[in-house]
């Protein structure tokens, strides 16, 4: 944790390099991207390349590092610029980013805490392998994953509702439906919803 950002750069550059099979690729570390027309470069911190084509980025912090948005607008526009649509943060943690071309953002789609025998790890080194790895499979785990988290947004706002007064109205009228269907009068009905609702209030 108290290594140098350069320390850091260099032990990831080598576990992609060797560990997951990308000594066969092109792998630039510092690679130059002009920006405009002027003669401006940014440094991106790592770029790989896959048949020649650029694929995604690594940007690099230290290890004790606290992301900031900065830190993501950084990101993003390397991945504007090179342009890939794929793109990693390694400091504190690992995230992977997913900006299609048509997108200004990008969007987180994998956060991995840095802890020995993490799933979401295992998850990661078996997208980045060399040969397992290309566009179309990072583009649809990325799909995958951003539809997971809508649907597991939508739970947290229908679980949010409930908490509400019409989530309370609602719970009452499936529960009259139930009653009613199960026999019970109109008065039986009533003396049941109103004794619930003096302990929901």
């Amino acid at each position: 944790k108290q290594a140098t950002e350069k320390e850091y750069q260099k032990l990831v550059f080598t576990h992609f390099y060797y560990l997951l099979g990308w000594h066969s690729e092109r792998v630039e570390q510092q690679y130059q991207q002009r920006v405009g027309s002027n003669v401006q470069y940014v440094y991106p911190d790592i770029v790989f390349f896959a048949n020649n084509e650029k694929l995604f980025v690594i940007e690099m912090k230290q290890p004790n590092h606290i992301q900031t948005k900065e830190d993501i607008e950084q990101l993003s526009s390397y991945m504007k610029l090179l342009p890939v649509q794929f793109g990693i943060y390694i400091g504190e943690h690992i995230e992977l980013y997913y900006k299609p071309f048509d997108c200004e953002s990008p969007t987180s789609v994998l956060k991995i805490e840095l802890k020995v025998d993490s799933d979401k790890g295992k998850t990661f080194v078996e997208l980045f392998k060399r040969d397992n790895c290309n566009s179309e499979k990072l583009t649809n785990f990325c799909i995958e994953q951003i539809a997971k988290q809508e649907k597991q947004k939508e739970i947290n706002e229908f679980i949010n509702e409930l908490t509400t007064e019409k989530g309370k109205q609602l719970f009452i009228e499936l529960l009259n439906t139930k009653l009613i269907n199960e026999g019970y009068s109109t008065e039986d009905i009533e003396k049941i919803t109103n004794e619930i609702s003096r302990f929901c209030p």
